[in-house]
């Protein structure tokens, strides 16, 4: 397989699992991948963030955010950086 096609089967498989984000919980994962940023500045950088969404704690341990509150304040943030 050439990078090409590598390139491009990377970015569908990024489309589809952002299609899929609001059938669930977002993970840090989710929420880097809503924004653009890595994992490491979303725990380091924005979930710490005032006004930000309180997490759900799972069975498994591992924290979980609404994803339309996530996009509220998402949408809220970037309007104030405008």
């Amino acid at each position: 397989m050439n990078e090409e096609t590598n390139d491009l089967l990377k970015q569908m498989l990024s489309e589809m699992r952002i299609q899929n984000l609001d059938k669930r919980l977002w993970s840090m994962d989710d929420i880097a991948a809503y924004i653009g940023l890595s994992y490491g500045s979303v725990r380091q950088r924005i979930i710490c963030k005032v006004g930000f969404p309180k997490c759900i704690k799972v069975s498994n341990g591992h924290p979980r955010w609404n994803p339309a509150e996530v996009r509220d304040w998402v949408n809220k943030h970037r309007e104030k950086s405008a």
